[in-house]
């Protein structure tokens, strides 16, 4: 069974996503959040591959490699964040087929760690991003 492999970018310039959100041995709530999820998410029966980018307490996740690329639609991304270990958040642009007006934006916010793993494949799913990458 394959699992969900989340790799860090290319373009983050040092380190791991733990070492990242490691910071010198100790690790802020957010930080100790937002590795949960990455754990859970890479436990996850699921095939999907998907990099990521931390950026100002952000997660960004994509289909592929391209932060920072020509690609008009490397902003398209499936965004987390964890500010502590009760409150999360997850949001993403739908698709230009569905959405009712140009660059319509869905977020969701829970306080379920649960929850937020569920949230997480519900907007990689529905951003439309790794049905395009397949």
């Amino acid at each position: 069974m394959a699992i969900m492999l989340v790799t860090l970018s290319k373009f983050q310039l040092s380190g791991t996503l733990e070492e990242i959100y490691t910071d010198h041995g100790g690790c802020s709530d957010g930080g100790k959040a937002m590795l949960r999820l990455v754990a859970r998410l890479r436990g996850l029966p699921d095939n999907r591959e998907v990099y990521a980018l931390v950026s100002h307490g952000w997660l960004r996740l994509r289909p592929q490699d391209d932060f920072f690329s020509e690609n008009p639609d490397y902003f398209r991304q499936v965004v987390l964040y964890a500010p502590d270990e009760k409150r999360y958040a997850v949001e993403y642009i739908m698709p230009e087929d569905v959405a009712p007006w140009p660059q319509a934006l869905v977020r969701g916010e829970t306080e379920s760690e649960d929850e937020m793993v569920k949230m997480i494949l519900v907007a990689l799913d529905r951003s439309g991003e790794w049905a395009n990458a397949a």
